[in-house]
């Protein structure tokens, strides 16, 4: 197992940014080896991110150089 945490901060409204997540979950839903993700906001840092557990640590560096990984936080 390896586990990757991924943050980010937007301009755009908390509501917002659920309603990209939820439009993007079957993405993550279709990566290889990612066993389960955890959506996560901080409210004291206006962070928001992901937990993700993949099955590999190949899998995991996969999903790093992926294009989807470089659109976080750009939608």
């Amino acid at each position: 197992m390896e586990v990757v945490l991924i943050l980010f901060k937007s301009d755009l409204p908390k509501d917002k940014v659920i309603k990209n997540f939820e439009a993007r979950a079957d993405l993550h839903r279709a990566v290889p080896g990612l066993v389960q993700k955890y959506y996560i906001h901080d409210e004291a840092t206006g962070h928001f991110g992901g937990i993700h557990v993949f099955d590999s640590h190949e899998s995991a560096e996969a999903y790093m150089n992926s294009d989807l990984v470089k659109s976080i936080g750009n939608t």
